[in-house]
């Protein structure tokens, strides 16, 4: 009886170890089988806010480059669209630079002119995606918007126009 004890031991050892460690192995097994997750891929502020600043430094000369650069979501509106809203813009220049704002969202400073609107000073959000590697622009969207005087920035109010005639008269009096 003493010589089938200690056997009788190392069977329940054995019998421990085998319940133990077996979803051990079977998780393992069966995370090889399967396909991998899906990863979020987190691209960099840095180049959120570099994706954004290339984009704008396209435009409004280079809207087929530009254009290379929107998601298809974006694309889908169309090209002709896009390019007629390009049209009229003139002297964009970038007044704030791009500021990453989340894991995909960049704000920007721009300022330019409209023929049919004048002189635009504006904050845009946009909201960035990756596809295959490359960053690209998902939505743009205007925060603010605000009317200004030429090149210099000054603000235009409702009383600009007042306000330029008498520079003008004030100018014709000599002094």
């Amino acid at each position: 009886m003493r010589s089938a004890l200690p056997i009788a031991a190392a069977a329940i050892a054995v019998v421990v170890l085998i319940v133990l460690l077996y979803p051990q192995f079977t998780s393992s097994d069966q995370a090889a089988n399967q396909p991998p997750a899906p990863t979020t891929s987190t691209v960099a502020a840095a180049q959120l806010q570099q994706a954004v600043a290339d984009y704008y430094a396209l435009l409004p000369d280079r809207t087929d480059e530009a254009w290379t650069r929107l998601s298809p979501a974006m694309q889908a509106q169309g090209k002709e669209q896009y390019e007629k809203a390009w049209n009229d813009v003139k002297d964009l220049v970038v007044t704030a630079a791009p500021q990453a704002t989340n894991v995909d969202t960049v704000t920007i400073g721009v300022e330019y002119t409209v023929e049919s609107r004048g002189r635009l000073r504006e904050t845009r959000q946009l909201h960035l995606i990756t596809d295959g590697g490359r960053v690209l622009v998902d939505s743009d969207q205007v925060l603010t918007s605000e009317r200004v005087n030429g090149k210099n920035g000054d603000k235009k109010d409702s009383d600009g126009e007042k306000d330029d005639k008498k520079r003008g008269e004030e100018g014709k009096g000599g002094n």
